[in-house]
């Protein structure tokens, strides 16, 4: 199901345990060379990397919506709110107030380090759950999510568990419970102790408690979040109005009494029905210095500079660079007139270096309010008056037998009745039900906003048992079609405008039967096995991803949280990606012998490389026929000379 974009709250409850500081060893991407490469990290670490992907995200999405906590459980002090309101829940810290990210919240996560004092998984997860929920309140249609990361060396208060996960299931709060070495189908962790043991049991029990829950290995969930995820969200609506057979005043003819003004008004609303998949977008930021009141309203210098360092609140970085996006703003110039040229003697003149890195000359400044809105039609600019600001969404019909597929353009969108409208229903529904019987369909002149650019679309009837609207997409303006003609593929004409038989260039009867074959033996809709063993299509439209889209994303959030690439090197494409990149093994052994004989029906050759002329070197001296004496190496450097 989708969901909301934004509106999220989602609590990191981190494991700070002495046990976490235990070193492990993990594969890092392999060397230039291909060698193997490794590097030995704590468990705290590898458990803190899931945590900062997760945060990249919700920094490149940019939502204000979209925010997130942290709360440590295992630190030296305590600062929690319930300890604060009745005691209790102690070495609970309340790390990072729920808050939009930022760069800095991400140098917080990264300092991170263990304590020397155990701590309570489940004190943590009920200290997040009211965090949460005071800060949302009654705010019914925010998600809350809560993610627990623990090794499970620690012992826990199991008493009253089942009052947690029916609180956890009013809330209606997505929990996931990562483990350090948990075991999973993969997965069988060798000499594990028996505390460990036991608290996965319970966590199991627990997580059959949660309606939803996901448990898994930190292994697990480092890779699924180097699978490429398409995630399903809900569109916000936009409310329109749709005009009928509406008219301008200055449209109307004299004789018409005012009666052409007159048509039929739809409140309908509009949302995305597809969205483009685009690139990451490289956003560029500004350091401001210390961070104060930053990412909770906190201070990160130490104010007790004796404490010990073991406890995980006190290893906040003591300057915390807060970063903030470059804001534009806008001023209005006007051009400045171009210089009159002037004839110069065929003299060759030396300019000075720094000329072409000169700012440009402005003209006056000029106020926005003094400028005029205008639209570039071709070469010209087309003014146009206030009321293009309010300039209505109109519709028009046109025979839907005259339409081509590739007129499409751009996304789809769906346009439907106001729900709170019942003659708006009626009257769209009407409409589309009309448009149906006559087989046409509605090119819509589509604004989308005031003041914004006319767009011309194609609305497309759908009736449905449960409700009537249109599906709509821009189409091209008739000045923006071409037609190309190519030359014809079997039909070859001399110079006296016969029709030639054979020709290298024309196909044969054995030429078309050995592309056939070719293209049978490449078939792919049963070259892939189902789980039942049946033969099914080898490739999924739903499985496959833009490599482009997900290996920069991988990239950018990489590079985020690693800054040194050259000991933490990017990790290799997930094999989802890359899975649809190589024609399967099996259908290009049994296409080969097919392949040999389409070649030689063919006559297929080698083209050889066309070789390209030496260019002729101009050793014409620059100081040749004139009075200056200078070196070539004075002016540009020693390597300019050459050998």
């Amino acid at each position: 199901m989708a969901e909301r974009a934004g509106y999220t709250v989602t609590m990191f409850v981190i494991d700070v345990s002495p046990s976490m500081a235990k070193k492990r060893e993990i594969q890092l991407a392999p060397g230039p060379d291909g060698e193997e490469k490794t590097k030995e990290i704590t468990n705290l670490e590898w458990a803190l990397e899931f945590v900062l992907l997760k945060v990249q995200e919700m920094i490149f999405a940019g939502r204000k919506t979209d925010q997130c906590g942290v709360i440590l459980f295992g630190t030296k002090k305590t600062k929690n709110c319930i300890n604060e309101a009745n005691g209790g829940y102690d070495h609970v810290t309340e790390y990072i107030p729920i808050a939009q990210p930022t760069q800095h919240t991400l140098d917080l996560i990264s300092a991170i380090k263990p304590s020397k004092v155990e701590g309570d998984a489940v004190d943590g997860l009920i200290v997040a759950i009211q965090t949460q929920a005071t800060y949302l309140g009654k705010k019914k249609s925010w998600t809350r999510k809560i993610t627990v990361l623990t090794d499970g060396e620690s012992p826990l208060n199991t008493e009253d568990w089942e009052s947690t996960a029916e609180k956890l299931n009013e809330l209606d709060v997505h929990t996931t419970i990562i483990g350090v070495d948990f075991d999973d189908e993969d997965f069988k962790e060798e000499d594990k102790s028996e505390q460990k043991a036991q608290n996965e049991e319970f966590y199991q029990q627990l997580g059959s408690q949660i309606e939803k829950c996901l448990i898994g290995s930190c292994y697990q969930a480092l890779e699924d979040c180097a699978l490429p995820d398409i995630k399903m969200v809900k569109p916000a609506a936009k409310h329109i109005i749709l005009r009928l057979g509406y008219h301008y005043p200055d449209q109307v003819e004299d004789d018409d009494d005012g009666e052409a003004e007159k048509g039929i008004e739809i409140s309908a609303r509009v949302h995305k029905v597809s969205s483009k998949a685009s690139p990451v977008s490289l956003k560029r930021f500004i350091k401001r210095g210390v961070a104060r009141d930053g990412a909770g309203g906190k201070s990160t210098q130490q104010d007790d500079e004796d404490e010990e360092m073991d406890d995980a609140e006190d290893t906040k970085p003591d300057v915390g660079a807060v970063y903030a996006p470059v804001e534009r703003e806008t001023r209005y110039h006007l051009r400045p007139p171009a210089p009159e040229k002037k004839e110069e003697d065929d003299e060759v003149k030396l300019e000075d270096a720094d000329a072409e890195h000169e700012v440009p000359t402005l003209g006056d400044l000029v106020d926005a309010e003094d400028l005029v809105k205008g639209f570039k039609y071709g070469a010209t600019w087309v003014l146009v008056d206030e009321e293009f600001d309010k300039l209505p969404t109109k519709a028009g019909i046109e025979g839907g037998h005259r339409f081509q597929r590739w007129y499409l353009m751009g996304e789809i969108y769906s346009l439907s009745a106001d729900d709170k409208s019942i003659r708006s229903q009626i009257a769209l529904s009407s409409f589309i039900r009309g448009m149906v019987i006559k087989d046409v369909l509605a090119i819509v002149r589509w604004v989308h906003a005031d003041g914004a650019d006319p767009k011309m679309a194609i609305c497309c009837p759908i009736v449905e048992v449960e409700r009537d609207y249109l599906f709509m997409a821009r189409v091209p303006f008739a000045e923006d079609l071409r037609n190309y003609t190519f030359p014809s593929l079997d039909v070859l004409k001399n110079k006296k405008g016969e029709a030639a038989t054979k020709h290298p260039f024309l196909t044969t009867d054995e030429m078309v039967t050995a592309m056939e074959k070719w293209v049978d033996k490449m078939d792919l809709m049963e070259a892939a096995e189902g789980d039942d063993g049946s033969p099914e299509p080898w490739f999924d439209m739903s499985a496959s991803y833009n490599p482009a889209i997900h290996r920069l994303k991988t990239a950018l959030f990489h590079g985020a949280v690693f800054p040194d690439l050259e000991n933490n090197p990017i990790p290799p494409p997930h094999p989802e990606l890359t899975k649809y990149l190589e024609p399967p093994p099996e259908v290009v052994e049994r296409s080969k012998r097919a392949l040999e004989k389409l070649k030689k029906a063919v006559d297929v050759k080698l083209v050889p490389p066309k070789v390209r002329g030496k260019k002729k070197v101009n050793e014409v001296d620059a100081t040749m026929h004139t009075e200056d004496d200078f070196d070539v190496t004075d002016l540009l450097g020693e390597d300019a000379a050459g050998p």
